[in-house]
């Protein structure tokens, strides 16, 4: 069992609680952006008059962290950000060719419109699970790759994983050799066919 705690300890608890609750309070004053507790800079690259490249990166030692390259975009030499956040302590619009890009802080939302004021997409950052949100509106939902319904996704979770999976076999280019061997055995059975019934006609 504990014994009493001192006055002399006591003022050194309050004291260490007060230097915390400073350093807290400056961190929020500035407003620094914090991704699943972590530190992260928001990238704005501008590509053409109509696409806008937005990156969310954890920072390493105050240092933007590379974005890995896993194949599934055409590797190329991106133009150095138009503007990069480390912190939001109020709103920003950052110019981007024919689009404006819209900053807002508590909920972290990322805006982007045209320049005759339509909403061209919204993006909402869950800052404390670290994941992110997007409008799809009321149109198809376009999947290309990796299995699944191509043209319309609308309700489906994917779980992003490699592999032999679900409709992947018959909706994705990643067939299996067997299933690639019987649909060419099928193709060329009909064009067998084909060729005798021209044949025949002679």
């Amino acid at each position: 069992m504990r014994g009493p705690v001192s006055r002399r300890s006591m003022l050194k608890s309050l004291g260490c609680m007060g230097a915390g609750a400073v350093v807290g309070s400056k961190a929020a004053r500035r407003g620094e952006l914090l991704v699943a507790k972590r530190p992260v800079e928001i990238q704005i690259t501008q590509v053409s008059q109509l696409t806008v490249r937005i990156s969310v990166v954890p920072l390493d030692n105050g240092r933007p962290s590379p974005v890995p390259n896993d194949g599934s975009l055409v590797d190329r030499q991106w133009s150095r950000p138009t503007a990069r956040f480390t912190s939001l302590s109020a709103a920003q619009t950052v110019l981007c060719g024919n689009l404006l890009v819209k900053l807002t802080p508590d909920p972290l939302t990322i805006l982007v419109e045209a320049n005759d004021g339509r909403q061209i997409q919204q993006l909402r950052v869950d800052q404390q699970a670290g994941s992110m949100s997007f409008r799809i509106g009321d149109k198809p939902v376009l999947g290309l790759g990796e299995g699944g319904a191509q043209f319309d996704r609308r309700g489906v979770s994917d779980p992003m994983r490699s592999g032999q999976r679900r409709l992947q076999a018959s909706h994705s280019r990643r067939a299996c050799a067997g299933s690639m061997a019987d649909r060419n055995e099928r193709l060329g059975n009909v064009c067998s066919q084909t060729l005798r019934r021209l044949r025949s006609h002679r």
